[in-house]
C-alpha cells in the first residue's frame, strides 16, 4: 500500500485503508506506537501496550484540561462561586 503524509493541524497524517485496518484487525481508536527503524528510513506501527499508552492518554487529557481552563476561565470562576 502507498499513502501520502498530510499535514492537519500542527501535526502529520497518514490514511490507511480500511481493508488493512481490517486485515490487521486494528481499529480508528487503537493507541498506535511508533517507532524509527534500525536504518532510520522508516517507520513501524504496533499496537502499543495499556502501560505505553497511559502516559499519552493523560498527558492529553490534562492538555485538554488546560486549554478548557484557559478559554473559560471567567465562566469557571462565576460557576464556582
Amino acid at each position: 500500500m502507498v499513502t501520502t503524509l498530510r499535514r492537519i493541524g500542527d501535526g502529520w497524517s497518514i490514511t490507511l485503508d480500511d481493508q488493512s485496518l481490517k486485515d490487521l484487525g486494528w481499529d480508528g481508536d487503537r493507541p498506535l506506537k511508533v517507532e524509527k527503524t534500525p536504518d532510520g528510513r522508516g517507520l513501524i506501527l504496533a499496537p502499543a501496550t495499556e502501560e505505553e499508552a497511559e502516559p499519552a492518554r493523560l498527558a492529553r487529557i490534562r492538555e485538554i484540561g488546560t486549554a478548557l481552563t484557559d478559554r473559560h476561565e471567567s465562566v469557571l470562576r462565576k460557576l464556582a462561586e
